[in-house]
């Protein structure tokens, strides 16, 4: 019940998040932006492989397991 409480309390308090100056003002097709795009873009991919990767050597070790 006291967490719930502290939840609350922090949850009515809290402030709302607003965009930062790039993303709610900047110009779609300023460098800065493309940039911004690239990078987010570039980080998904090495995520999205390193997670295929992840699982890829989660399943070959189970292979191995049921063949002995």
């Amino acid at each position: 019940m006291k967490k719930f409480l502290v939840f609350a309390i922090l949850l009515t308090i809290s402030k709302t998040a607003s965009a930062c100056s790039i993303c709610f003002y900047g110009d779609s097709d300023d460098p800065m932006n493309k940039g911004l795009r690239a990078g987010i873009l570039l980080l998904l991919a090495v995520l999205s492989v390193l997670m295929v990767l992840f699982i890829k050597f989660f399943l070959g070790l189970k292979k191995r397991a049921s063949q002995n």
